[in-house]
């Protein structure tokens, strides 16, 4: 398909708001913005981000979805997107569309698409999307913000995308909950935005893995974290693994293997009781695991009160996934 013909069959679907002129145009207006903007960007590769043979419609569902846990790590919501493409010339129209329609599961009706590029390439799938986003309060929680005695809570579950892509690639049996994880990312609720907008020191999103994410709002805050590991939220999927004397799997690879984009913050004792409250009238998945301190560094202890061997603390770049 040629590229004016994904431009107009494609994307301008997705597209709807006057500003994006149908995506006819080399830019765009933006949407009036009422409060402090964000924006932030994320690219996938394929055979590093995503696996050849991972089904196209997911891949589009994944960029969506690790955009869109920076912008509620930082408490903010969505209100633009740019969407880069980058497509292998032996690729067929059918998977192009199939990668396209992944998107169109929060695009235009929670965000339009507003711009962006396309072009080919003899080589993988290149995948890029900008969000821009409005913060709820007067701007992004940062990394930095962290205070001695913070509490430390994250959402949702831990380490069930690492294990889902062990599932991908022949470690583990299939699974039809991990592997669902590791395709299509399970996002906190969006209120969770709204929650670190009003309650939180630090923040940041889960992606390189839950001791990597907090070592980075420690180096930012200059402060240590402590983690209790008996504390670190588990699917059943993932306590049923580690469990079983079959799999060469422990807490200290889930603890550091990324790609869950849940949301990681750090917020003062006394708003205990406020977060707890605003949990139980959301739903939200929430749960308290250790609190900064004086020091550097992260220390995840057992059960007992010793220190646990930390296995891996999360994917670098250039590392394969």
């Amino acid at each position: 398909m040629k590229e004016f013909d994904v431009i107009r069959q494609c994307l301008a679907p997705l597209a709807p708001t006057p500003g994006a002129y149908a995506l006819r145009d080399d830019v765009a207006q933006l949407p009036n913005q009422t409060a402090a903007a964000i924006i932030t960007t994320d690219t996938l590769v394929e055979g590093v981000h995503f696996l050849p043979g991972d089904p196209l419609d997911l891949v589009g569902q994944k960029l969506v979805r690790v955009n869109l846990s920076d912008c509620l790590s930082k408490g903010a919501r969505p209100t633009a997107a740019l969407f880069n493409l980058t497509w292998p010339k032996l690729r067929t129209d059918a998977e192009l569309k199939q990668l396209i329609s992944g998107l169109t599961e929060f695009m235009p009706h929670e965000f339009p698409l507003i711009g962006g590029d396309t072009t080919s390439i003899d080589g993988p799938i290149v995948l890029s999307l900008t969000l821009i986003g409005e913060c709820h309060g007067e701007g992004p929680v940062r990394r930095g913000g962290g205070k001695p005695g913070d509490d430390i809570w994250v959402s949702g579950t831990i380490g069930d995308a690492y294990l889902g892509l062990k599932c991908r690639q022949g470690a583990l049996p299939s699974d039809e909950f991990l592997e669902p994880a590791y395709l299509r990312p399970n996002l906190p609720d969006w209120s969770i935005s709204q929650c670190v907008s009003r309650f939180a020191h630090a923040s940041a999103d889960i992606s390189d893995g839950l001791i990597a994410d907090l070592e980075h709002i420690c180096e930012a805050s200059g402060l240590g974290a402590e983690l209790k590991a008996e504390d670190i939220p588990l699917s059943d999927a993932a306590k049923k693994i580690l469990g079983s004397s079959a799999h060469a799997i422990e807490l200290g690879h889930l603890m550091g293997g990324g790609d869950d984009y849940q949301t990681l913050f750090t917020a003062p004792p006394e708003n205990r009781a406020d977060i707890l409250d605003f949990v139980k009238h959301e739903g939200l998945a929430l749960t308290r695991i250790g609190l900064l301190k004086a020091g550097a560094g992260v220390t995840a202890l057992e059960a007992n009160g010793n220190p646990m061997k930390i296995l891996m603390t999360g994917w670098k770049h250039g590392d394969d996934r």
